[in-house]
Parts: C-alpha cells; structure tokens; sequence
C-alpha cells in the first residue's frame, strides 16, 4: 500500500476536514493516479497550474504552464492528461509529465474545460465562447476528432464522467439549472434537475451510483451533492447539504483504500480562497479475521 493512501487513511480515521495553506480563484480539479489521490488548481496571483497529493499537499509541482480557469485531469492509457484553457483563451491537453507532449487547440472558452475516459477513448468538453457545449474526443490524447457541438448553453464549465458504459454530461444552465446529459448514448433525452448553481457542477460514478456536487445559490453557496442509480433521476430526498461554502465549481474523487474501503471525496475552494477536502461519503470493508 502507497504510503500516501496509508496517510490518507489515517486522515479519514480522525478528521473530517482537511484545510491546505494553498489558495485559488478558481475550483480545483481532481485526480487519482499511482495510488495516489491528487488536487491540481490555478495559483493564486500568477495562474500557473499545480498539482499536490492528499492528504496534506505533498510533492507538490508547479508547472510553467498558466490558466484562466479550473484544471481538469483524468488517467488515460496509463498517463495523467490535463486540460486547462490557457491565457489567450485556447484549449489545451498534456500528458502531465511530458511537457513537450502539449497540443493547443484552436478552440477557445473563457471557463475550464472537462475530460472523461470511456472505453479507451479520452473525451473533451467546453463551454465556447458563445456559450454553447462541446465534445471532442481522442484516441491517442493528441489528436482530437468528430468535434459534436451542442444546443445547449452554459456560462460555466462542464463536467464529464463515465458511468454504467456511458458518457454523461452535467452543466449549469443559463438559467442556473442543473442539467444531466448521456452525451453519447441514444434514445435518452436531456434531465433537468429542480437545483440551482453559482458555478459549474462536479460529476463521477461511486458505489454504482452518478453523483453530481454543486454550489448553490442561496447564501453562502453551500454545497451539495446528490446521486442516481441510472443517471437520470436524482431522489430529492437523497440530495446532500453541506455546512461547508464556495463561490466556484467543487470537484468529486472516488479513491480505493486498501483496509478500509472506497471513499468519495469532496474538494472546493473555500470563499477564503483556501483548498479543501473531505471525505462524503465511504464503503466500510468488513475486515477478515
């Protein structure tokens, strides 16, 4: 066992919350790579991407590299991709840690976009310019094709997530809705859920289930998250509030412990602008004798 997961267990067992000295104007992204589970966010200040691992922001790593917005990353053919839109407002992807290996696209959004892998193939969305969503996908993350432009519309980013062998789409509307799509899939129509958001949602598959976190639009933006067991209908009564607040885009992490079972993890940026993460939601793995 990685001896980050073991520190993470140990977290778990005792605290709730975990607070990192790092700040942002954006959301964090989320990734789970050589068992490590790990934050990536734009600095404060000068834009540049990092990445750190939990619990506490070990191994951090700074790139050269600058963001407008959130960072989004996802393990594709055994290498961490990242997607971020850069100053000049283009999209890029890179294999994290092959610099050289950065494709810059001629599409452009002012938010940050999202990445997905489902069967061996590395999706991306975003939000153009004009507002209205994209998907693209790849098969080798360097080159991008069969460019699907959407009529829906969002004034944040987008969030993608695989789940029961499908591609599924959640954004904000321009309404502030919350909007779930299986973005491949046939015969299955745009869901709009009764809950409204500040920011863009977060989106992934835990323990069977579709789980999409959101800053809401009360005051102070607390959080939320709910699930599905199909990805279409979210139960009201399984809806989640937390006491925690954010003006930006959560992001969700499902994490394997060895010992203890699976984690679901909930990262933000606080409106203090500090990086944050909990665990939500959990497994418990009875143990053998």
């Amino acid at each position: 066992m990685a001896q980050s997961i073991a520190d993470l267990a140990l977290v778990l067992q005792n605290v709730s919350k975990v607070t990192w000295n790092e700040t942002s104007l954006s959301g964090p992204g989320a990734v789970y790579a050589a068992e490590t589970p790990k934050m990536l966010w734009r600095g404060l200040g000068n834009n540049q991407i990092n990445i750190a691992d939990l619990p506490n922001g070990s191994h951090k790593q700074t790139s050269g590299e600058r963001s407008i917005d959130g960072i989004s990353a996802v393990v594709f053919q055994n290498k961490v991709f990242i997607a971020w839109t850069g100053t000049d407002e283009r999209i890029n992807v890179m294999k994290l840690d092959e610099p050289k290996s950065k494709i810059t696209l001629s599409e452009t959004s002012q938010h940050g976009p999202a990445l997905a892998v489902l069967e061996n193939t590395l999706y991306l969305a975003w939000t153009g310019t004009d507002t209205r969503l994209n998907i693209i996908r790849s098969k080798n993350g360097s080159q991008f094709e069969d460019k699907v432009t959407l009529d829906e519309r969002s004034h944040h980013s987008p969030a993608l997530s695989h789940f029961q062998e499908k591609l599924f789409l959640a954004w904000t509307g321009t309404d502030t809705r919350l909007n779930v799509l299986a973005a491949i899939s046939i015969g299955h129509g745009k869901v709009t859920l009764g809950e409204t958001s500040i920011a863009g949602p977060a989106l992934t598959e835990f323990a069977g289930q579709l789980y999409i976190g959101w800053s809401g639009t009360d005051t102070p933006h607390h959080l939320n998250w709910n699930k599905s067991a199909d990805g279409f209908y979210f139960p009201p009564n399984s809806k989640k509030t937390s006491r925690e607040s954010s003006n930006v885009a959560p992001a969700l992490l499902t994490v394997p412990i060895e010992f203890f079972g699976p984690a679901l993890l909930l990262y933000w940026t606080g409106t203090d602008n500090r990086l944050n993460w909990e665990k939500i939601e959990e497994i418990v793995v009875q143990q053998k004798k």
